[in-house]
């Protein structure tokens, strides 16, 4: 079962194939890239929402939440060094 997914929610950034592998997914990739790369140079949770707002991209087809933006930092881990 190595490099499968198992019972959690899809990890913004990736996509699920029907092997159960997860593929990165480009376009969000982009801006999981963006959203570290902004927190780690000091903009807040706040600041960043704001950004991806103005931009009109959206979280799985929804508005940006503090807690989106927090399940992108916490559970997209191998996109960080990418």
């Amino acid at each position: 079962m190595k490099g499968r997914v198992q019972g959690c929610t899809k990890a913004y950034g990736y996509d699920i194939g029907k092997d159960l592998h997860p593929t990165v997914n480009k376009d969000e990739a982009a801006i999981v890239q963006d959203i570290f790369r902004m927190y780690a140079n000091g903009m807040d949770i706040v600041e960043i929402i704001k950004y991806l707002t103005d931009r009109g991209l959206s979280y799985r087809s929804r508005n940006w939440s503090h807690n989106a933006i927090r399940h992108v930092l916490y559970r997209c881990l191998p996109l960080r060094g990418e």
